[in-house]
């Protein structure tokens, strides 16, 4: 697979809502934060969705405990051999995104409309970056290769939904989120969970 080496940069700010690891956040181009960004990509993923209709947009990063998690239930599924059929983990998780659309007026986050949406996808680790597009691609988003960067060097992103594009953020990092603001247990556990910046959706 080929894959697009270059974002362009733009400059960080306090101003762009953050989203820490194993959240995900959402804005549009009509608030007063229309950019919203994540950082410490090293290992992990970056997922962005975005409503070109309505300007509206969602970035999500995703840490390998995401499918970690997953295994582990199938592993605890083949011991006890009796054919049922888990919901896939990582699915449920990435549905958040496409709700969080839905429920603020994005009708292309329905599964019959999903190849409206723009999305774009960071990640340098393979094994991580091909469980997500699988799936991701599976429920009906189209990502396309020049929206596919694998890149050690690209750590810091944000969607900024006034432009509908996805950009690399210079350094340094500048965030308000704080350590005790993030639900570690959720996180190693795999879950994705709404960012604890107030100024997202």
């Amino acid at each position: 697979m080929s894959h697009s080496t270059e974002l362009l940069e733009i400059n960080n700010s306090y101003e762009f809502i953050d989203v820490g690891q194993n959240q995900f956040g959402t804005t549009s181009s009509e608030r007063g934060n229309p950019v919203i960004k994540t950082f410490g990509l090293v290992g992990c993923a970056a997922l962005a969705l975005y409503d070109p209709e309505i300007r509206l947009g969602t970035l999500a990063h995703i840490s390998p405990s995401v499918l970690m998690a997953q295994k582990m239930q199938e592993h605890a599924a083949s011991l006890r051999s009796r054919g049922n059929v888990n919901p896939d983990l990582v699915l449920q998780q990435l549905n958040k995104l496409f709700y969080s659309l839905e429920d603020n007026g994005s009708a292309n986050a329905k599964y019959t409309n999903r190849g409206n949406l723009r999305a774009w996808f960071v990640c340098s680790y393979d094994e991580l970056m091909q469980g997500i597009l699988q799936r991701v691609r599976s429920i009906g988003v189209n990502v396309e290769q020049e929206h596919t960067f694998k890149d050690e060097g690209i750590t810091a992103v944000a969607l900024d939904t006034s432009k509908g594009e996805l950009f690399r953020l210079k350094p340094p990092v500048l965030t308000t989120l704080r350590m005790d603001s993030l639900d570690i247990m959720a996180a190693q556990a795999g879950n994705i969970s709404r960012t604890a910046d107030n100024r997202s959706l």
